[in-house]
């Protein structure tokens, strides 16, 4: 369940901080080439478990996967506080970096809701949604899409 509108701030506040250029470590038994990995964080090691599983999953996009070393999924993902069957809103998804990540962190209990105001119409073409959601949201069942502007979520 969104809890009372903390989960959405603090991803968008995260995604932010992750685009700082800081050395990352690597998470205990992860592999050197997934280097957006943590270490020594307070974390429950089935969260960590389960954000090796997401960032591994062979069905993510190669682009994304490239971004993983500047966009630090896994911190973000960890400092969140995000579980599995929560309930999230990204603001302005953009083209789903997150949205995938989060889709398959919390699960089929969970639901993700991916926000875009109308504007971003004019540089985010359809053919980007059906290339994160399927055709028929079959890829990631668990998101919803909506356009609208901040005042009128």
């Amino acid at each position: 369940m969104l809890r009372k509108g903390t989960a959405a701030l603090m991803l968008a506040l995260l995604m932010l901080a992750a685009c700082q250029d800081r050395p990352s470590e690597t998470l205990p038994g992860g592999s050197a080439e997934n280097q957006d990995q943590v270490s020594g964080v307070d974390a429950n090691d089935d969260i960590k478990a389960r954000i090796d599983k997401v960032l591994a999953h062979p069905m993510r996009r190669e682009s994304a996967r490239e971004n993983d070393a500047v966009r630090k999924p896994a911190q973000v993902m960890l400092f969140s506080g995000i579980k599995p069957g929560d309930r999230v809103l990204e603001l302005e998804a953009m083209g789903g970096y997150y949205t995938e990540i989060l889709s398959r962190f919390v699960g089929e209990d969970g639901h993700v809701i991916m926000q875009n105001p109308p504007s971003f119409d004019e540089f985010i073409t359809p053919d980007v949604f059906r290339n994160l959601l399927g055709r028929d949201g079959e890829r990631l069942p668990n998101v919803q899409h909506i356009r609208t502007n901040f005042d009128t979520l």
